[in-house]
């Protein structure tokens, strides 16, 4: 009956008022139908309303919807609402990627997903660290999957842009995520959930730019140097899953040398002793090991922690002969 522009604007009306509505009287079966309408308000009115020559509209139209529901949802604690946008955003957006991205949009719909991933985050942080509040293991979940579903699709918009570069946008987000645990730590000591959450996903980005920006004996040192820097931090914290984690990826460099150092082949003509790839490598890897081992036995207290230096220094010996026969060996071939 009326035109397109027309019809979005009423719909979004409806979609405000009844979420209005929702704080007024209370009702959380209220908002869970304005959710519903402002969706859908897009996809009934697709033609027009979210097609490539509207894309800057169609995205500040869900940016605006998201931040109403959203702050809606955190001042009733609504938790429910925080799935249910978070689930409508991605299938709308998945929907429109899918028939209407192309790459000319790349950084609009990288600005877009940006703003509303620091909407999501700023959201699921705000009130426990407003008001002093423990996260429960839901919010705790829903803010491990934030970061898991902006990363994946960020990441391949930024994969062509850089290239060379590519582990850039995973340290990004784990100097971001370092800062925000840095903030809930000082603010909220007691949600020791949260806290260890953001920690967390500060150390699995920077991590993940490890593999992304370097492959082979780079990969191997700069896992073997993260190591040896969490388990520093762990053990001065006494964090015994931070701990965890540090001994986890420094397996990941001690596996990834020895793959590398038995599989890739050993160029003897342009071989030099003592300043090779893998000789530097393994140098790294064991000083790292050392070192664990060192602040293992300074700062262990706990019976389990005392037996650990023991384990570091017998892999750090065995990994000195096994590097040591390995260059002796390439030394007479070469």
């Amino acid at each position: 009956l009326i035109d397109i522009p027309t019809a979005f604007a009423a719909m979004a009306v409806v979609t405000a008022t009844g979420v209005a509505l929702s704080v007024r009287y209370d009702a959380l079966s209220l908002i869970g139908l304005s959710t519903l309408g402002g969706f859908l308000t897009p996809v009934l009115l697709r033609t027009e309303g979210a097609g490539v020559a509207n894309v800057l509209p169609f995205f500040g139209y869900v940016t605006v919807l998201n931040a109403g529901i959203l702050a809606t949802a955190a001042s009733k604690r609504w938790r429910v609402m925080n799935f249910t946008t978070f689930l409508a955003t991605v299938l709308l957006v998945g929907g429109w990627w899918l028939d209407s991205y192309t790459p000319d949009l790349r950084w609009h719909t990288f600005v877009f997903l940006t703003v509303n991933f620091l909407l999501f985050v700023g959201i699921s942080s705000a009130y426990p660290l407003r008001f002093r509040v423990v996260s429960a293991p839901e919010d705790l979940a829903f803010f491990i999957g934030i970061a898991a579903a902006y990363f994946v699709p960020a990441a391949y918009l930024l994969s062509e842009p850089l290239a060379q570069v590519r582990g850039v946008f995973p340290l990004a987000l784990a100097a971001f995520y370092w800062a925000l645990g840095e903030v809930t730590r000082q603010r909220l000591p007691d949600d020791k959930g949260l806290v260890l959450s953001t920690y967390g996903l500060a150390v699995a980005f920077l991590t993940i730019a490890v593999p992304m920006q370097f492959r082979g004996n780079p990969m191997a040192i700069a896992w073997a140097a993260e190591a040896a820097v969490l388990t520093a931090v762990a053990m001065r914290v006494r964090s015994s899953e931070l701990r965890d984690v540090a001994m986890g990826i420094w397996m990941l460099a001690i596996v990834t040398g020895v793959w590398v150092g038995i599989t890739q082949p050993i160029a003897v003509a342009n071989w030099r002793p003592l300043l090779n790839q893998p000789f530097v490598t393994f140098a790294v890897i064991i000083a790292a090991t050392a070192y664990m081992a060192y602040e293992h036995r300074r700062h262990g207290t706990q019976p389990d922690e005392l037996l650990v230096p023991n384990a570091f220094a017998f892999v750090a010996g065995a990994l000195v002969f096994w590097l040591i026969g390995r260059e002796v060996v390439t030394l007479f071939a070469w």
